[in-house]
């Protein structure tokens, strides 16, 4: 029985060594199937090592050919799936020319410049519209040239119609005096300063429990990019914002901003109720939501399926990292 493993594994390891351009950056997609079997090796006769359901996200962290991708499930398992049933959402990609315009509106005429990318700069690639991307570059959003974009997987991602598409307005962000002002809620509440070090956590987690339940009500609401209705659409930051701002807890408007400015890291084993948890692709945020405990946070996630409660596995992309602003 050992032999017969230990022969599986070196014939895995063989399969994986002669296997094409594995390194193909990341990028994270859905199930559009009802059921998608999980391959262990890129072929139908492969072992079915698991399967996902329709509207599944799944990491794609690389292509064994034309027809097989490499993913990662919830579990955070590898295996790989016929391509033709997953749609890609989101792309890495990376600038190709020197001097790029990120644009807020994808066209050369009667668009606003708001800003130059670098050749080699990173982005997330979103849709493809009219010969422009839509891409996130360091928490900044806007269209450039698909020219000067290059992406492996720029042929599979989502194309959007030139009627659907909103100008962008660029959000500037000022570091909020979130410190002080959660510093003042909690000292309404009863904490001395003598004790600060002990009483504001048992506030914080009686007001995490708070926001919580309140953010539970808006559950099954519309995700809406740019949105900053809870009720009539919100996108992730916009959500994780207004949910704060209802508890008197002022953050940035980006998911990057969240992250770069609010409140303090935590590592991922000291997660607390009310964290904020961020996740993205090489160190850049495009996603973020509120940790509820166990392993799972709330989040207005995508159009299909708006506010919503995931394990952080769940999400689709790389967990990053995590804020405490309670």
């Amino acid at each position: 029985m050992q032999l017969k493993k230990t022969l599986l594994a070196i014939g895995i390891a063989v399969t994986t060594m002669l296997v094409p351009s594995l390194v193909y950056g990341q990028a994270y997609g859905k199930v559009n199937v009802e059921t998608l079997n999980m391959r262990q090796e890129p072929n139908t006769k492969a072992t079915n090592v698991g399967q996902l359901n329709q509207k599944d996200e799944v990491q794609i962290i690389g292509r064994a050919n034309e027809e097989w991708l490499q993913v990662k499930g919830k579990d955070g398992k590898s295996a790989y799936v016929f391509s033709e049933y997953v749609s890609i959402e989101e792309a890495e990609g990376v600038i190709i020319g020197q001097g790029v315009r990120l644009r807020d509106y994808p066209a050369t005429t009667g668009s606003n410049v708001f800003d130059t990318l670098s050749k080699g700069d990173k982005v997330v690639i979103q849709y493809t519209v009219d010969g422009w991307c839509k891409v996130i570059h360091d928490g900044r959003e806007g269209f450039v040239s698909a020219e000067y974009v290059d992406s492996k997987f720029m042929d599979e991602i989502k194309s959007e119609s030139i009627s659907e598409v909103k100008r962008i307005v660029p959000t500037k962000v000022e570091a909020p005096a979130q410190t002080e002002s959660t510093a003042s809620k909690n000292n309404a509440s009863g904490s001395s300063s003598s004790n600060s070090t002990t009483k504001p956590v048992e506030s914080s987690e009686s007001l995490a429990d708070t926001i919580i339940e309140d953010a539970k009500q808006f559950l099954g609401n519309p995700y809406v990019y740019g949105g900053n209705s809870l009720t009539n659409g919100v996108d992730c930051s916009g959500f994780t914002q207004q949910i704060m701002k209802r508890h008197g807890i002022s953050i940035s408007r980006t998911s990057s901003s969240q992250y770069t400015n609010d409140g303090y890291k935590v590592s991922r084993d000291e997660l607390r109720k009310g964290d904020l948890v961020f996740f993205g692709y090489n160190g850049s945020i495009s996603h973020v939501g509120i940790y509820i405990g166990n392993g799972q946070m709330i989040h207005s996630g995508t159009s299909s399926t708006g506010i919503t409660i995931s394990s952080l596995e769940g999400v689709g992309k790389p967990y990053i990292g995590a804020k405490r602003v309670l």
